[in-house]
């Protein structure tokens, strides 16, 4: 039996994902402009553009560095990518249609990761609330 990967699952649920729509979703998430998202990524302002609307699709060495930047697997991003670059070589001009189902789908993926990125609590070292005033606080021996 094969298993579907994350993104298929995804796709099936909210249709096509590309590197560009998951790019868009994550500069909006941080509430980046381009120039700042491009900047923080080491690209320029007209290749992150180019990127978001799928009249580019970066290399499979870019779509790593890009990864790494943004503190994600390496291995979703280049297979976005190829996906992405083959699609276009057999479909056309576009690599997929944009649409909101899409978006979404990115938009999923990049709010999972950033939740996993949260720091975890460990609530032995999670100090005790603060005392009322006019109530005893905690002992302190």
């Amino acid at each position: 039996m094969i298993t579907k990967s994350y993104f298929e699952k995804l796709e099936k649920l909210y249709g096509p994902l590309t590197f560009g729509l998951l790019l868009k979703a994550w500069r909006d998430g941080e509430e980046l402009s381009q120039t700042a998202f491009a900047k923080k990524i080491g690209l320029s302002v007209q290749n992150l553009n180019d990127l978001e609307k799928g009249r580019r699709i970066p290399t499979p060495t870019r779509a790593a560095r890009i990864a790494k930047k943004l503190r994600l697997p390496e291995i979703g991003l280049i297979q976005l990518a190829l996906r992405d670059s083959l699609a276009k070589r057999v479909g056309g001009t576009t690599a997929f249609p944009i649409r909101p189902e899409g978006m979404l789908a990115a938009i999923q993926v990049a709010a999972a990761v950033n939740i996993a990125r949260l720091p975890k609590i460990d609530k032995a070292s999670t100090p005790a609330p603060a005392a009322r005033p006019g109530t005893a606080g905690p002992k302190i021996n």
